[in-house]
């Protein structure tokens, strides 16, 4: 009778060992993942946005640009792509060059009036 309550002890032990095991091996490869899923989100929506503007504006005259005061006209409030960071689709507008000091990092976009650039309002430092 005791061996094979000694077994069933074994088994819980060992089925406990093995979650850890995977936990540890899984676990990293899991939130990189999900952070790789994310940037690969914010490029997408940054490419939307930018060729929307660069089709729209930018394309009409080279040498003097006519950047939008407002993305609304391109894209409504329910379909301006987000960050993939954060639920926020708000615009921040700039209308002077951007520079670090813009950046809040609440989420959404910080967007250049004078330059058409935009950007994530994310104070991470992004090559894109």
């Amino acid at each position: 009778m005791k061996e094979n309550n000694l077994t069933v002890i074994s088994a819980i032990g060992i089925l406990g060992m093995l979650v850890i095991l995977i936990l540890c091996v899984v676990g990293p490869y899991y939130f990189t993942m999900h952070k790789q899923t994310q940037d690969r989100l914010l490029k997408l929506s940054l490419g939307e946005l930018r060729t929307s503007i660069a089709v729209a504006y930018g394309a009409a005259d080279p040498k003097s640009p006519r950047f939008p005061s407002d993305l609304k006209a391109l894209f409504p409030a329910e379909k301006m792509p987000g960050d993939g960071y954060t639920p926020a689709l708000n615009v921040r507008y700039v209308h002077s060059e951007l520079k670090e000091s813009d950046f809040t990092d609440t989420g959404g976009w910080v967007y250049s009036t004078k330059t058409g650039e935009i950007r994530p309002n994310l104070t991470q430092k992004h090559d894109y």
